[in-house]
């Protein structure tokens, strides 16, 4: 990501929301950026699924534009289904084909690797839902090979 700039953006006033304690700091860290068009922290990119310049771009766009709020910024963090909606949802972002994923996403759906999965979870006391384990696949494959 080069150019935190938006383009042909006229920035609304997001001040207020900077300072509102209810959001989480990922999400006020995402706004100073949109506000800034600066690039954002370390912790919003991932909270939020940044990976690109047009990822940014597109949450700014409907930031910008009203059609996102800070709280329902908020309420996303972490779960790239709903950021893609949000985004989607605003016709007149001219990014809407943009698929978010955020590493919580991953945790949850199984993106990570079944040990790395099976481990955090288990440190919060919440196994995962009818998750196989990592061996219990590779045996899987291996009867597949054999045949």
């Amino acid at each position: 990501m080069k150019d935190y700039a938006l383009r042909k953006q006229e920035p609304v006033s997001l001040a207020s929301s900077l300072g509102n304690e209810r959001l989480k700091s990922s999400t006020r860290y995402l706004l100073e950026a949109i506000s800034s068009g600066t690039e954002p922290r370390d912790a919003a990119k991932v909270d939020f699924g940044i990976e690109t310049q047009e990822h940014f771009e597109a949450l700014s766009h409907s930031v910008l534009n009203g059609k996102v709020t800070p709280e329902m910024l908020d309420a996303s963090l972490g779960n790239g289904q709903v950021l893609t909606h949000l985004v989607r949802s605003d016709k007149t972002n001219p990014l809407q084909c943009i698929v978010f994923h955020t590493a919580w996403h991953d945790l949850l759906r199984g993106r990570i690797p079944a040990e790395r999965a099976e481990r955090d979870a288990s440190i919060f006391g919440h196994p995962l839902p009818e998750q196989t384990s990592a061996q219990e696949r590779q045996q899987e494959q291996g009867r597949g090979r054999e045949r």
